[in-house]
């Protein structure tokens, strides 16, 4: 029997591998986009702040519980500088 694979950054994982991810992924970003909600936060407000926490996760390309607080420093501030973002 031969199983897929997928290829995840530089590694091929098995499917049933990287499904798994997804689903914590997803899960994690549900339950982020629900807190918001429940903040009284609008719908595109939330949409945008699920967005930024997704662009954070593909820079480093790691799992967001992964990110250190020293790279989301370094993260944002290289977003400042060089996307000129700012505080909200």
């Amino acid at each position: 029997m031969v199983s897929s694979y997928r290829l995840a950054g530089r590694y091929l994982l098995p499917d049933k591998v990287k499904r798994r991810k997804e689903d914590a992924m997803s899960q994690l970003i549900n339950r982020f986009r629900e807190d918001l909600q429940l903040a009284g936060y609008a719908k595109r407000s939330t949409e945008s702040y699920v967005s930024s926490v997704l662009r954070l996760q593909r820079f480093y390309n790691k799992q967001l519980e992964n990110i250190t607080e020293e790279e989301l420093r370094q993260y944002w501030l290289c977003c400042q500088t060089e996307f000129g973002w700012s505080a909200a």
